[in-house]
């Protein structure tokens, strides 16, 4: 279980999602927000390996990794895809395949085993910092301001991230679908 103060428990996990305006304005009906439900519900479970883990651009890419081939074992994709019952764009479309997972997966396996944090900034190519990457919302992970001063002080975990702006690691797309956008709390 994590150190965070907060247990992470599906419930506190979904209670951060559903404030996030990029969640909420991507997913629209019930049945998406049901996929995602189910999801939610086994991430604790899912990444209880990584929960106690500080945050990192690696640790990140590690937790990502963790949820993509959770997301492959069960399908989430094309369960997501059947969920969606209005008109996708084609891009969008073909995030939603097996295969743009499998692509995924492989990206986050290369990160996690061949790169550490300064050479995967050098290959996208941005000469930011590990912090001003993951707080960045242009080019970085967008993280909320308020988890700063955790960062720093190397108290911010991955259970911590995900009560507090879970969809960083929920979107496992590279540029992704969506940006986090946390909520008036976070």
């Amino acid at each position: 279980m994590s150190q965070s103060k907060v247990p992470v428990t599906p419930e506190a996990i979904w209670s951060a999602l559903v404030l996030d305006r990029a969640f909420l304005g991507h997913h629209q009906t019930q049945a998406e927000i049901d996929s995602y439900r189910e999801l939610v519900g086994q991430l604790p479970a899912v990444l209880a390996e990584l929960l106690d883990e500080p945050v990192s651009i690696m640790s990140i890419w590690k937790a990502k990794l963790t949820i993509a081939h959770h997301m492959q074992i069960t399908k989430f994709v094309s369960r997501l895809k059947a969920a969606l019952k209005r008109e996708i764009g084609r891009v969008t479309a073909i995030m939603l395949e097996d295969s743009y997972l499998a692509g995924c997966i492989g990206g986050f396996e290369f990160a996690v085993r061949c790169l550490d944090s300064r050479e995967y900034l050098d290959l996208i190519g941005t000469s930011l910092s590990e912090e001003e990457f993951l707080f960045d919302s242009t080019v970085g992970l967008g993280l909320g301001e308020t988890l700063r001063s955790e960062f720093r002080s190397g108290r911010l975990t991955i259970g911590s991230l995900l009560l507090a702006q879970p969809l960083v690691l929920i979107d496992i797309f590279p540029s992704g679908p969506v940006r986090s956008e946390p909520g008036p709390t976070n």
